[in-house]
């Protein structure tokens, strides 16, 4: 199996569903989208591969038995396209037979959806320097 990324593995507050974070910068130069976009597939498509054959169980035994979430989180990607692209890898997860079949199959992961969250750049103002940069992330993100 080759090697696949996957940034953070999360747990819900809940802690009934397992997330798996992918998370991809932009820019992209316009001339570059198609091989970014393909580039980012086959990513996504390692993780559905990296989950239906065991790897993921493997290195993280505690998803066992609980529902996955594969999650793009996109910085300053195109949003004319990545929502039309997420919105069809989700489609293809959630109506794939060998998809679903391959789940059944092992009993390993009861369910695996995707989801995607896309956030552009902050505006270009240089960071206080004495805020950390998660701080100023959530604050970004939560106001």
């Amino acid at each position: 199996m080759p090697s696949v990324t996957v940034d953070f593995v999360t747990r819900s507050a809940s802690g009934d569903t397992y997330n798996l974070i992918l998370v991809e910068t932009g820019p992209w130069a316009d001339a570059d989208v198609m091989t970014e976009l393909t580039r980012v597939q086959g990513r996504l498509d390692d993780v559905v591969n990296a989950v239906l054959q065991g790897a993921l169980i493997d290195r993280y035994p505690e998803t066992r038995g609980h529902p996955l979430v594969i999650r793009l989180d996109g910085w300053g990607l195109p949003e004319g396209l990545i929502p039309e692209f997420c919105a069809h890898f989700a489609d293809h997860v959630r109506t794939s037979p060998a998809i679903r079949d391959a789940l059944k199959k092992d009993g390993i992961v009861p369910s695996l959806r995707f989801d995607f969250a896309l956030l552009p750049f902050p505006e270009a103002t240089p960071p206080a320097a004495d805020v950390p940069w998660w701080k100023r992330v959530w604050r970004r993100l939560f106001g």
